[in-house]
């Protein structure tokens, strides 16, 4: 398999997992792909994730992978979980840097 390829469906599979998705269950996802090339790809998203200054990195939990929101933007993602919940029509608000969100 293409490695640019088996990058975007392990990616993805990351992305879509409810809980952190172990190597041994993308290999059986992916029967086809070579433990060698699954590794490797799991090991180039985590680099690339890492060295992206975007809001998400790839972290090993629990015996799997799974996406996760870096520190410095934790206000902002409550702020986010907040306004698109339930609790958004209550009258909780959640302080956003100097801001109030209601």
């Amino acid at each position: 398999m293409e490695k640019e390829r088996l990058m975007g469906i392990i990616e993805a599979l990351i992305f879509a997992s409810e809980k952190p998705i172990r190597e041994d269950d993308i290999k059986k996802i992916l029967p086809a792909a070579k433990p060698k090339d699954v590794r490797e790809a799991l090991k180039d998203l985590s680099d690339i994730h890492e060295k992206n200054s975007g809001g998400i990195y790839i972290a090993q939990v629990a015996g799997g992978y799974q996406f996760r929101t870096r520190s410095e933007f934790s206000q902002y993602v409550r702020a986010c979980l907040l306004y698109t919940s339930d609790a958004a029509d209550e009258e909780d608000s959640v302080d956003l840097g100097g801001r109030r969100i209601i």
